[in-house]
């Protein structure tokens, strides 16, 4: 342990990589990661809207009132809370993944997916890298690394990741 807190964080964000810069994923792709700017996290996640209040007529004021305690609105909240921890989680790894060798060219890995349900458009390379990057190249415990690269807390990204493991993202495409 060193008594220099500067020190300490460097080590803690340090990322073991080879002599070019280049991390293996636990998915055995190799890649060079790269910082996202926050503000490009935030632009993203900006699109993501909240749902909207519902209202209910309060007959003893002859009126219309919001009712935050709805129980669908409350899940439509949850659902867009979520929906914004996928997209930073999303931007992460479409903006700070730099993958070493390209997208294969062997599109088994592409047919699997759509035969799945994903909706990918094969004709749309940025579709297609974003695609592979997402389900094949980077696995859940990469995130952390991710987040690291970009200044973001390990416990924030894991918080995120536990967030939505199991809220549809494995089957059809969810649209992010």
């Amino acid at each position: 342990m060193t008594d220099k807190p500067v020190v300490a964080v460097a080590k803690e964000r340090r990322v073991q990589t080879d002599e070019g810069g280049i991390v293996t994923l636990s998915s055995g792709v190799r890649v060079r990661l790269k910082p996202v700017a926050p503000s490009l996290i935030d632009e993203a996640i900006a699109r993501v809207l909240d749902p909207e209040v519902p209202t209910w007529i309060d007959p003893e004021k002859d009126r219309e009132l919001p009712n935050p305690s709805d129980p669908a609105y409350l899940r439509a909240c949850t659902a867009a809370h979520n929906a914004r921890g996928r997209v930073s989680i999303d931007a992460l790894i479409m903006f700070g993944v730099e993958l070493e060798e390209g997208v294969p060219e062997d599109g088994a890995w592409l047919k699997k997916l759509q035969r799945l349900g994903y909706n990918i458009d094969p004709k749309d390379p940025i579709d297609v890298e974003f695609a592979y990057k997402k389900y094949i190249a980077v696995q859940l415990e990469d995130y952390p690394l991710l987040g690291r690269r970009s200044g973001i807390r390990q416990e924030d990204v894991e918080a995120q990741a536990k967030s939505f493991q199991g809220d549809g993202e494995g089957g059809a495409d969810s649209g992010s």
